[in-house]
Order: C-alpha cells, then structure tokens, then sequence
C-alpha cells in the first residue's frame, strides 16, 4: 500500500524577498531534538509550525505584560504626580492663606496706630481748647470783676451825690 499523499507532501516555505526560502526559526534549536525522533519533514514542519506559535504567542504574552506594567507604572506616576500636585496646591493655599493673616494683622495694626495717634490729636486738640477756654473765662470773670467793681464804685459815687463823682469815674476809665 502506498503513503498517502499528504504524508509525501512537502513543508510549505516562504520566500523572502531576496528569493531564498527561510527555515523555520526554530529549527537550529530544533534540530537535534528533530533528528532523534526521525519524523518526516511534514511532521518536522509541524513541530516546527507549533513551536514559533508557541514562541508567538509567549512572546505576545510578554508584550502585553510589558504594556500592563507600562500601563500601570503609567498610572502609578500620574497618581504620584497627581499627588504632588495636590500637596504643591495645599502648600501654597496654606501660605497664601498665612500671607493674607500677615496682611490683615499689619493692616488691623496700621489702622489702629492710625487711631491712637488721631486720638491723641484730639486729646491734644481738646486740651489745646480747654486752656484757651479757661484763659478766656478767666479773662471774662476778671473784666467782670472789673466790671462790678467800677458798678461799686459808681454806685457809691452816685449814691453820696458828691461833687467828685466824675473824677472818680474818670480815674476807673484811665485804669
């Protein structure tokens, strides 16, 4: 009986593009394990077919690995700067927040020497006042003491009918 023809058949291969056919890239790895087992070359191509999807699909599994780690260092680094944004943001609220009291206290602290020394002014002012008042009282009470007395002294003049009366009112005014 005879082998049937895809036992015959031959491993397909591709050609690159300088015409020459390429081996399975794993062959060289391959090649003693194949030659021990003395399989035809449909079989060895076979092996050989599995073994680079195997060596593909490892080798997708580590890319995507490769890309999960990238992924998740990605988003590692993004919360950590995400984070230090965050702390940058509260420190410089916090001194801004500092800056703003400093300013109110030198504010509060100008305002209030501004009114300690308008309070002062007026104290100043009002004792100012006060000693012209009381010159200008004493003064008013001494012209009325003078006053009453020149009434004194004329009343008395007038009141005796004496003939010296206009010398005595005359020697007041001259006073």
């Amino acid at each position: 009986m005879r082998d049937p023809w895809f036992l015959n058949a031959q491993p397909p291969r591709s050609r690159e593009k300088n015409g020459k056919t390429r081996q399975c890239s794993t062959a060289v790895k391959l090649s003693v394990l194949l030659s021990s087992l003395d399989l035809s070359p449909w079989e060895q191509w076979a092996v050989c077919k599995v073994q680079e999807q195997r060596q593909r699909l490892e080798k997708q599994a580590q890319e995507d690995q490769r890309r999960e780690d990238d992924a998740r260092r990605r988003e590692a680094d993004k919360a950590e700067r995400k984070r230090r944004a965050e702390q940058k943001h509260k420190e410089w609220v916090r001194l801004k927040d500092s800056e703003m009291k400093l300013k109110k206290t030198l504010a509060e602290q100008k305002a209030q020497a501004a009114e300690e020394t308008k309070a002062v002014e007026r104290r100043q002012a009002h004792d100012k006042a006060l000693q012209k008042y009381n010159a200008w009282l004493e003064g008013k009470q001494a012209e009325k003491r003078e006053h009453s007395q020149r009434k004194k002294v004329s009343y008395l003049v007038s009141a005796h009918h004496c003939s010296w009366t206009l010398r005595v009112k005359t020697n007041i005014e001259l006073l």
